[in-house]
């Protein structure tokens, strides 16, 4: 039996503990979130207690990474995105949960 060299063993022993990291580009969600949810939404990091309208860092530490986007494709508390002229794409979708994901108080 073949022992898994040091640094295989600290990639696998660190992606078990951390998870996979969420796609997208959190550059590219922050601008969509500026554009599209800033008006409801506090996107500042450490800002988990906010709770009406819930902050992103409190959607992050509460929710999992399904949860935020199906959320943001379906979520039908967001009244005011279902007049929304604009239609997020699976990418921008990816971006912006990475970009939630990033505020996370863990």
């Amino acid at each position: 039996m073949t022992l898994p060299t040091p640094a295989c063993a600290a990639f696998i022993l660190a992606t078990c503990l951390t998870g996979p990291a969420p796609a997208g580009d959190v550059a590219n969600g922050q601008a969509l979130a500026i554009n599209w949810c800033a008006r409801c939404h506090n996107m500042s990091a450490g800002t988990a207690a906010i709770l009406s309208p819930t902050s992103f860092a409190a959607i992050a530490t509460n929710r999992s990474e399904d949860q935020i986007r199906s959320g943001i494709q379906f979520n039908p508390m967001h009244t005011s995105l279902k007049r929304r002229t604009f239609t997020l794409g699976m990418i921008e979708i990816d971006d912006l949960t990475a970009f939630i994901l990033s505020l996370a108080d863990r």
